[in-house]
């Protein structure tokens, strides 16, 4: 893996840190065993905007399957097609935008074609949830739109999943590797994402059968996408932080299933299991 890859984690801001000891924090995901070494080699765009914003107006060449982020009160937010199947690709390290920029100002400024690769939210906690453990809110209201966390870890391959995901149900552990399966044509992707030992702030988001955030993956460097949570409603001051863990296409497992404590009035009763 080349290692300037790691040149755009200059510009993430996170503050946080684990709460429980013995797990390792990290800013974005990790290879982790049997991650294909091509998966994480350079990829991307490399748009020619220089002293132009990077927005569709201009032409952007990362920009030519539409925006990808409108300002909604100075802040970026996910345009609504993006929830769908519309990939998102942000402008990365080929890019002439990021040529010659040391401050993480200047590359907000000029590149409206970044919000990820900045970090989380400033306004998020970790709380002590009644009945399910850890979980996160924020402090203060996210807009519908509005980027929360990238849900990090060690990028591991699908035998790999497989294996930790077995040691876990045997040991009656829970599970934090989320599977992610994107179709490209005739073709299937599958991104295995496990912040069981290293991951950030995401690993503490818990689950509801009716969310107030998705999970939506971004392309910046590497064809590896980033696991990002968006919110997908507002969210107010307070209000637990959720999403769904079936969304990236899991089921129910019915030897090792685990009862749902999300409240809602459309829950399922169990939750759900990325099933490998």
């Amino acid at each position: 893996m080349d290692d300037s890859l790691y040149d755009e984690a200059r510009f993430i801001i996170d503050n946080y840190d684990h709460p429980q000891p013995g797990v390792y924090y990290t800013l974005t995901r990790v290879p982790g065993k049997d991650a294909p070494d091509a998966l994480f080699e350079h990829f991307g765009c490399g748009c020619v905007c220089t002293n132009l914003e990077c927005n569709d107006d201009v032409n952007c060449s990362c920009l030519k399957l539409g925006p990808n982020y409108r300002k909604l009160d100075g802040e970026l937010v996910l345009e609504s097609d993006k929830f769908g199947d519309l990939p998102v690709f942000e402008c990365n390290l080929r890019c002439r935008c990021f040529e010659g920029v040391d401050d993480v100002n200047e590359l907000r400024r000029k590149c409206r074609n970044r919000c990820v690769q900045f970090g989380p939210c400033e306004s998020l906690e970790v709380f002590t949830t009644t009945g399910k453990g850890l979980g996160v809110r924020s402090t203060r209201r996210i807009q519908s739109g509005r980027f929360i966390c990238e849900y990090a870890g060690e990028v591991i391959g699908l035998e790999e999943a497989k294996i930790r995901q077995a040691r876990n149900g045997a040991k009656g552990q829970m599970n934090y590797i989320f599977i992610l399966r994107e179709h490209f044509n005739d073709s299937q992707v599958v991104t295995c994402v496990d912040p069981t030992n290293i991951g950030n702030i995401g690993r503490y988001i818990n689950h509801s059968c009716r969310p107030n955030s998705a999970i939506v993956p971004v392309r910046t460097s590497t064809f590896i996408p980033l696991l990002c949570i968006f919110a997908i409603r507002d969210i107010e001051e307070g209000e637990e932080i959720c999403f769904d863990y079936g969304s990236g296409n899991g089921g129910i497992d019915g030897e090792n299933r685990k009862p749902c404590l999300c409240g809602s009035e459309v829950c399922k009763k169990w939750l759900p299991f990325q099933i490998v």
